[in-house]
């Protein structure tokens, strides 16, 4: 027995240790951030910010884990859930910052990567990301477009003792879309430059192809010299 409980002593530690190395990681990614974040806000309001992205990281079930109730209790304790959870809605609906804030900031970091890759002589590439956001559940949230069940999709694959017939139509669920631009390099790491959730349906509807002409315009006026793919059709862009 007291060699069970010692082993899972080390592993309780080596879980601390890799939390430890995460958020280090995470505090040194986001300190850029932080300084246009102290200008507007409390700085009570940019401490919770923080704990707020590290418990987003830690969320224990992912079907949950950014439920306000859930992040409430996992940044705090159980205990002190409600205290959370007010934390959290104090930092989201605080007027002295917006979601530009963190549009600035990952340009400036994919701008810095940009120029490091330059500096290196490697090709630079703007890589479209793209996935859905699926609410299958939800009825009442604005502007929710039909998208495609890749979680549904998993489920129905054929396992030891259980048979699907594989193809098939699509699952179709409720959700949204959302596309990135990452800029990358022949080597070393990618660093996302934008990102945006949009809609199918609802009075701002569009296409991807526009969604990602609209992301192409918005960093137009930057000196980011990138080759980027829209469509079918390769774009210089810079």
């Amino acid at each position: 027995m007291s060699l069970k409980y010692a082993i899972a002593g080390t592993k309780r530690q080596e879980a601390q240790e890799k939390l430890q190395r995460v958020t280090s990681l995470m505090e040194e990614y986001l300190e850029p951030l932080a300084r246009p974040l102290d200008a507007y806000v409390d700085k009570r309001l940019v401490r919770t910010f923080f704990q707020l992205i590290r418990t987003i990281i830690e969320a224990r079930n992912r079907s949950t884990g950014l439920m306000v109730s859930e992040l409430g209790s996992t940044m705090l304790s159980g205990r002190q859930a409600t205290a959370g959870e007010k934390r959290i809605h104090r930092l989201l609906t605080s007027e002295k910052w917006s979601e530009e804030l963190i549009r600035i900031f990952q340009w400036n970091q994919a701008q810095e990567r940009y120029e490091e890759l330059k500096r290196e002589g490697e090709e630079i590439l703007v890589v479209w990301d793209g996935s859905e956001i699926e609410k299958p559940e939800s009825q009442k949230a604005e502007d929710l477009c039909a998208v495609r069940s890749s979680k549904a999709a998993r489920r129905k694959k054929s396992r030891k003792g259980i048979f699907n017939q594989p193809g098939g139509k699509p699952i179709i669920v409720q959700g949204y879309e959302w596309t990135a631009c990452v800029v990358v390099g022949e080597k070393g790491k990618p660093s996302l430059a934008m990102m945006d959730f949009w809609s199918r349906r609802g009075p701002d509807a569009q296409t991807t192809k526009e969604e990602e002409e609209k992301m192409l315009a918005r960093g137009s006026g930057e000196e980011m010299y990138c080759t980027c793919l829209i469509g079918d059709t390769l774009v210089v862009h810079g």
